[in-house]
């Protein structure tokens, strides 16, 4: 899975991000930049997904809240599994 998670109320799609990847992989990042939304229909419910384009501030990725993280080219990402609502991201990263 790509880094994130469920927005707190009241809190902004950027500082959700922010505090997510402070708390899953320790880092601290800057200039935030929308990059793509998926809406993704799963049987049970259906998903808005916002990525964006940042960059690290402070502190070095760490697997703090999963058991491994790598960085890898987009070309990589169809080696490893990810859930149906992240493959179009896969695909307009690929696309860069």
């Amino acid at each position: 899975e790509f880094p994130g998670g469920k927005c707190e109320p009241g809190e902004s799609l950027e500082d959700c991000l922010r505090r997510e990847l402070r708390e899953e992989l320790g880092i601290e990042i800057t200039t935030l930049v929308p990059f793509h939304v998926i809406r993704h229909e799963y049987p049970e419910k259906t998903v808005e997904l916002h990525f964006f384009h940042c960059s690290i501030r402070d502190g070095q990725a760490q697997a703090l809240d999963c058991e491994d993280i790598r960085w890898v080219a987009p070309e990589e990402l169809t080696k490893f599994e990810f859930p149906a609502a992240d493959q179009p991201l896969i695909q307009a990263l690929q696309d860069l």
